[in-house]
């Protein structure tokens, strides 16, 4: 049973504003539940499959391209090479689209020292 949480306005509102935002919190504490229910017409990879995260690590802009955005990518942090590469890509679409938002990141401690 999903709770609507004064997070989910929230996170609509700024979806609008950024072209990346990161969802971040302990474990099991229903990130990847509000990004689905806030965000249903989002493409979702989760990083925990072994395959989707060696794909990422490998070939960072190859994984990006495989997906239409907006996308969510739950786990993140489990690749943190992909995040230069999401970095540019967003970049350019975002140059591309007039600042839409093209994603979302979850994932525990997601995106530790990304700047």
């Amino acid at each position: 049973m999903f709770i609507e949480r004064e997070m989910a306005e929230t996170l609509r509102v700024v979806m609008n504003e950024y072209p990346i935002v990161t969802i971040s919190g302990s474990r099991q504490s229903g990130k990847t539940t509000l990004a689905k229910k806030c965000l249903p017409e989002y493409g979702y990879v989760n990083l925990e499959d072994a395959d989707s995260a060696e794909f990422a690590r490998s070939d960072p802009k190859g994984f990006l391209r495989q997906y239409s955005p907006p996308l969510i990518i739950d786990e993140a942090q489990r690749v943190p090479e992909l995040m230069s590469s999401l970095r540019l890509c967003t970049t350019e679409m975002t140059i591309l689209k007039d600042k839409e938002s093209n994603g979302s990141i979850s994932g525990d401690s997601c995106c530790d020292g990304y700047d």
